[in-house]
């Protein structure tokens, strides 16, 4: 299986639903390792972009989302990015990869210039 970006990953079937949740994006959402995955329990930011991506499905190309900051407790800034996948056997799904947003080093600023 390849590797996919970021640091955590759930999958969500087309009704929300998570099918899949990594070990990681339970620590990052501080989410209880043995519950199971309440659809609730997800950040708003993240159902409100799957829900964006099937109201563009039939009418554009866009497949994806990226940097959506996820709004959670604590100083430490957490991104999304969401991807639309169309299986033929599951159907509907969504993809998500969470990533620990990290400040640019002052040296990638002034190479930049």
């Amino acid at each position: 299986m390849p590797e996919l970006p970021g640091e955590g990953v759930i999958v969500l079937d087309a009704e929300l639903n998570p099918v899949f949740c990594d070990i990681r994006t339970r620590e990052l959402l501080d989410i209880d390792p043995g519950a199971c995955l309440n659809p609730f329990e997800l950040p708003e930011e993240l159902r409100c972009a799957c829900i964006k991506l099937m109201d563009v499905a039939e009418h554009s190309r866009q497949t994806d989302t990226s940097g959506i900051e996820l709004k959670l407790s604590g100083p430490d800034k957490l991104l999304a990015r969401v991807r639309r996948v169309s299986t033929a056997i599951r159907g509907l799904r969504f993809i998500v990869c969470l990533e620990k947003e990290q400040k640019p080093l002052i040296r990638d600023h002034k190479l930049r210039m």
